[in-house]
């Protein structure tokens, strides 16, 4: 599956040079590892096994371009791949003005078993007020999934955010939840859901070129396994802290790295977790470069 996701990266380039769009365009690309991850080709909860929860390594992978259509309408098309709902790719439109912004496409999803792909849409909106004040609210849904429409899974995911400015300085708290629920065969429907709060502080630094954020919050990781009337499940709760630092190192190039590692665990009895906590931290690193106007003309 890696391979195929580094093929879908290449693909998405060659199409974008090929048809000239290359003009005015932010590429962005990151990949990580996040431990706090159940394994993916678990078919039954530790809870039943009675083995204890320990770090699986789960590859991340962001890929994300930005295209300015007009001043006040972009493209954007994102390729991503996480824990949750592992492997899946948006197309949004996005128009913006000094208060409003409404994003609104299709994504398509993929398992790692390369399933049939899942079909819905994705969008937020946002309204703000420069210096002071912004909420938004987001979300995506398959389309049909409980009709087997597109394929017999299921991807949901919702979010709202709002903050306010202080000089340099934005506060934020945020709320996100994600599932995926899939239908592994005749027997078998997992479901993996993380719902997540979180506060943070964004920080911009000018004179040197640095920005990011810190942030902290707490987070409910629940996997279940239904079998007919039969339910078993695994729920980790755990408070959280991180950061990300993005470094402007030329005008075009910027590095990004960021962390989020556990602070406290807290499993839903009788899960049992590995002492080494702190392998079940999550890690990226990536890069944002700005091109201009290099498409190629037709």
């Amino acid at each position: 599956m890696k391979r195929l996701f580094l093929q879908y990266i290449c693909s998405a380039l060659f199409i974008l040079v090929n048809f000239g769009i290359l003009g005015a365009l932010e590429l962005e690309i990151t990949a990580g590892l996040n431990g706090m991850t159940f394994h993916p080709d678990k078919t039954r909860a530790l809870t039943e096994t009675g083995e204890v929860f320990t770090p699986y390594p789960y590859g991340l992978a962001n890929l994300s371009l930005k295209h300015d259509v007009t001043e006040s309408i972009f493209l954007n098309v994102n390729l991503v791949r996480d824990n949750i709902l592992q492997n899946s790719l948006d197309v949004k439109l996005t128009s913006r003005t000094d208060r409003f912004k409404f994003e609104f496409g299709p994504f398509l999803g993929v398992t790692d078993d390369f399933e049939i792909p899942d079909i819905g849409v994705i969008g937020e909106l946002e309204l703000t007020f420069p210096g002071i004040f912004f909420v938004s609210i987001s979300g995506s849904s398959t389309l049909g999934a409980e009709f087997d429409f597109f394929s017999a899974n299921s991807r949901e995911t919702a979010g709202a955010k709002a903050g306010f400015w202080i000089g340099n300085f934005i506060i934020s708290v945020s709320a996100n939840y994600k599932n995926l629920t899939r239908q592994k065969n005749e027997y078998l429907i997992v479901s993996n859901t993380l719902i997540k709060f979180n506060a943070g502080l964004d920080f911009y630094a000018k004179n040197f070129g640095v920005s990011g954020s810190i942030f902290g919050g707490y987070q409910i990781y629940k996997s279940e396994y239904r079998r007919g009337t039969l339910l078993d499940s695994d729920e980790l709760s755990a408070w959280y802290a991180g950061a990300q630092f993005n470094w402007q190192i030329t005008q075009p190039l910027q590095i990004k790295l960021g962390f989020e590692l556990p602070v406290k665990n807290m499993p839903v009895k009788p899960l049992k977790i590995t002492e080494d906590f702190m392998l079940l931290s999550k890690i990226y690193a990536g890069f944002v470069y700005s091109f201009n106007d290099i498409g190629i003309e037709k």
